[in-house]
């Protein structure tokens, strides 16, 4: 059986993180802010204490507290590659049809039971005004790979608390030149793309080692906030994976 430490492992407070994985089976949390009015994409990085990378939360136990009615939530459906759509609202159903406590509902109005795994992201949008935060906390996992497939729309985070270079802090296996991950550029309400090439160019440009490149072909030194989703479109063929570099 596996045994919890009670060490924290990680805290992003406002966008500062404060994180070392030290040793199997920590128990920590990260903290972030949402404000109004801005889209962002965020990820679970844990899994619940003693629990596997395949458990998982529900939306509503992590999502919790500062959203009104009209906040939205997306999840991304992989098996049928569109987003999964939910709503705050003050009073969604439950299962026998009566008004139950606040929280998000899916499009039948039903308080949802969904659950978010380790890495499955969120993208959202808080309408209402005001700001309000976000905890994640759990079990730190280590040693997870994360399984790509060819010719489907992924979307992802490295399933760590921590900050990571998308090239040179993450282990990209199976991947070539042509293959995309696009990620979420909170501050300029964007996708950031990058494609893997064989020979991206270095800060002399001169040609480098294989890895993802920015629409310059530079081999961007580009680093992933803590949490931060990618969506992947794997082109060539065979599944392609990654996890966090040793």
């Amino acid at each position: 059986m596996k045994k919890s430490m009670t060490a924290v492992a990680a805290c992003l407070i406002a966008g500062m993180v404060s994180a070392q994985i030290e040793s199997q089976n920590i128990v920590g949390y990260t903290t972030s802010v949402i404000d109004s009015a801005t889209w962002y994409q965020m990820a679970s990085t844990f899994v619940p204490v003693l629990g596997t990378a395949n458990d998982g939360k529900a939306i509503n136990d992590v999502f919790t507290t500062g959203f009104e009615a009209g906040d939205k939530l997306y999840v991304w459906n992989q098996e049928q590659q569109k987003y999964d759509p939910y709503v705050w609202m003050t009073a969604p159903l439950d299962e026998n049809f009566e008004p139950t406590v606040a929280g998000w509902a899916d499009d039948t109005e039903m308080r949802t039971a969904a659950i978010l795994k380790i890495g499955q992201s969120v993208f959202m949008r808080k309408l209402s005004a005001g700001s309000t935060s976000v905890t994640f906390s759990g079990q730190v996992e280590v040693d997870l790979s994360t399984t790509i497939p060819s010719a489907t729309w992924v979307q992802v985070s490295l399933p760590y608390p921590v900050s990571v270079a998308l090239n040179d802090e993450i282990t990209w296996t199976g991947f070539a030149a042509g293959d995309k991950v696009f990620v979420w550029n909170t501050a300029q309400q964007k996708y950031d793309p990058y494609i893997w090439m064989t020979a991206p160019l270095d800060e002399n440009f001169e040609p480098t080692v294989a890895g993802w490149a920015d629409d310059t072909e530079m081999r961007t030194l580009v680093k992933l906030p803590l949490g931060a989703p990618m969506f992947i479109y794997k082109v060539t063929a065979g599944s392609g994976s990654f996890a966090k570099a040793n």
